[in-house]
């Protein structure tokens, strides 16, 4: 069935698809959106994974303990009031695809990247504090698979929780006549990962706080949820810290588990898997900095800022 999204109090509008440069492997075609610098549309073999009913396929930060300060980049190119977006820039057909910006004083860096040699897509992102506080965040992609649709076997697909490669993965594999058939993984290492109970994403603070609180293990069963991947970060003052995680796609999911596990083998191109040499390490925070903010006072007053 076809979905619409209805948001609380937030007034959305079909924004421009404007986009950079799309970047492929040659089996993974991404376009990115040349303004919010969120995934607009991803292709593995010709079908579509993320652009097909609401699309769901955004990235998002909230300072730890302050769900005013939550904010969102959206697959259409809209931001939200808090989130500036400076640069979205294509190094080329082959990527990597560069989105530089900033957040309540912390700037950032997130890259779109193909690992050499496997089906994955590795996003990576340097955030830098410049600031003379600590500060703490939550920083999210959430994504609604919908690979399905154009195999013409539906929106629902087959959702489990793993561990690959020592890290805890999620897995959404399309309805292929009752058994699991294309599939993507996402994974990284030292993050909350799993999928939302009976919604397609994250979209507001309520549901960063349930999905950390419940990050759903579905052990395998179909439906049409959405899924979550977050990181909880401690920035001290002037200290960067770099963070990634991979997309893993397969035409089954054993081809798309040995993607992610080719890829973050010890001493490959992944830097190593969870607890091995070379790993992207990402401390728990040790200090939260929280911050008043005026003029959001709520969910229902969250206000979206949209550009062309």
């Amino acid at each position: 069935m076809y979905r619409w999204l209805v948001a609380w109090g937030v007034s959305l509008s079909i924004a421009c698809y404007t986009q950079a440069n799309p970047i492929t492997n040659g089996n993974i075609t991404v376009n990115v959106s040349g303004t919010s610098g969120a995934i607009q549309s991803l292709t593995f073999g010709g079908t579509e994974y993320y652009n097909r009913g609401t699309v769901y396929s955004h990235y998002g930060f909230q300072v730890v303990g302050n769900s005013a300060s939550f904010a969102m980049a959206f697959a259409s190119g809209g931001i939200d009031v808090g989130l500036n977006i400076t640069s979205v820039t294509s190094a080329g057909a082959g990527g990597p695809v560069t989105v530089t910006g900033a957040y309540q004083g912390i700037s950032f860096t997130r890259v779109y990247s193909f690992v050499p040699g496997y089906d994955v897509l590795r996003i990576t992102t340097t955030f830098t504090n410049p600031g003379n506080s600590p500060i703490a965040i939550h920083y999210f992609d959430t994504y609604d698979p919908d690979q399905g649709v154009d195999l013409v076997q539906g929106f629902s697909t087959y959702n489990d929780v793993l561990v690959l490669s020592g890290m805890n993965v999620a897995q959404s594999s399309a309805n292929a006549s009752g058994s699991p058939g294309y599939t993507v993984i996402w994974g990284g290492p030292s993050h909350t990962v799993g999928f939302l109970n009976g919604i397609l994403g994250i979209f507001a603070a309520t549901d960063l706080s349930n999905f950390l609180t419940n990050p759903l293990d579905p052990n395998g069963a179909l439906a049409d949820i959405g899924m979550g991947i977050v990181y909880t970060l401690s920035l001290s003052p002037g200290q960067s810290l770099t963070i990634r995680y991979d997309q893993a796609f397969g035409r089954t999911p054993q081809a798309a588990q040995n993607a992610f596990q080719g890829a973050n083998q010890q001493g490959g191109p992944g830097n190593g898997g969870g607890g091995g040499p070379g790993q992207d390490v990402i401390p728990e925070p040790t200090s939260i900095a929280l911050w008043s903010l005026l003029g959001l006072v709520g969910l229902g007053l969250r206000r979206s800022r949209w550009v062309s």
